[in-house]
């Protein structure tokens, strides 16, 4: 037998006897075990912060600006002012005539009569108490009220001139003035006359915070055009245009008693009695729920 074939022999044998038995020869190489794979530990989770709630801002509501003036038509004006008469017994409830300049206060102004003949007002209000505020140019003045209407003129000196009559111009007179009733008859000393209780007065001049007695402030035909003379208005008709601009001077006129001096030239001597004189607040003026300033659209 060669060596050949022994040493293949001795290999068969070999290999039949680990089929046999499961034993493995010590000198047989034994392959590791394979590693176990080691996970990551699981993450655990990340802890949210409760959410934060927004902060809704409350909503403060904005106020709306009251306008100083607001236009009425004639019938809205008629009916807040019958509602005004009977609620203020002591207001005058005049809507203005016109629009106004906006935002534009209404000046009170006081005429003193103390200079006048040594006068004295029992009321201790001096004299002539009136609203007054600007007329720009080309301003169309409308009649604030129902009822008979007269327009006359002053002319410098304490003279009249009846505007309503054919022919009457308003050429050199010192005021134009526009007046409603109830009319009172005053027969006081030496004034017999009769005077209306609410009063428009028209002067020129820029300053509106002037008395009624100015100087150089005469009118000249192409100031402003009446429209009509003395009858009967509606509320929202129209009684003027003015072609310049002026003052409007708002009178309610009460009778107030008062004392006088007659100067020596006048006759001399006192004598007294109740007179037209104006006693104008801002609470004669009509005004609408919101508190505004009711004017009267033409």
């Amino acid at each position: 037998m060669n060596a050949k074939f022994a040493i293949a022999l001795a290999l068969a044998f070999a290999v039949g006897l680990v089929g046999c038995t499961g034993n493995v020869p010590a000198s047989a190489t034994i392959a590791p075990p394979e590693p176990t794979a080691i996970l990551p530990p699981t993450a655990l989770p990340t802890e949210v912060p409760p959410a934060t709630p927004t902060e809704v801002p409350t909503l403060v509501p904005t106020p709306t600006e009251v306008p100083l003036y607001v236009g009425l038509s004639a019938d809205e004006v008629a009916v807040l002012r019958e509602r005004c008469l009977q609620e203020n017994l002591d207001s005058a409830c005049l809507p203005l005539p016109f629009a106004p300049i906006a935002n534009t206060e209404i000046d009170i102004v006081t005429e003193s009569w103390e200079n006048y003949w040594g006068v004295t007002v029992t009321d201790g209000e001096g004299g002539n108490r009136f609203l007054s505020l600007e007329v720009p140019a080309g301003t169309q003045l409308v009649s604030p009220l129902d009822g008979e209407a007269w327009i006359r003129g002053s002319i410098p000196g304490y003279g009249i001139r009846w505007l309503g009559k054919p022919g009457r111009t308003i050429e050199g007179v010192a005021s134009v003035s526009f007046g409603w009733g109830p009319f009172v008859v005053y027969n006081s000393g030496v004034y017999r006359d009769t005077e209306p209780s609410i009063e428009l007065i028209l002067v020129k001049g820029e300053d509106c915070t002037e008395g009624l007695y100015r100087e150089g402030s005469i009118f000249e035909e192409a100031d402003l055009a009446v429209l009509g003379g003395n009858r009967n208005t509606a509320i929202g008709e129209s009684v003027a245009l003015a072609a310049t601009g002026m003052c409007l001077q708002i009178a309610v006129i009460e009778p107030v008693l008062i004392s006088m001096v007659i100067p020596p030239e006048g006759g001399g001597g006192t004598t007294g009695g109740r007179y037209p004189i104006g006693r104008t607040d801002r609470s004669d003026l009509l005004t609408d729920a919101a508190g505004s300033i009711v004017y009267v659209l033409p």
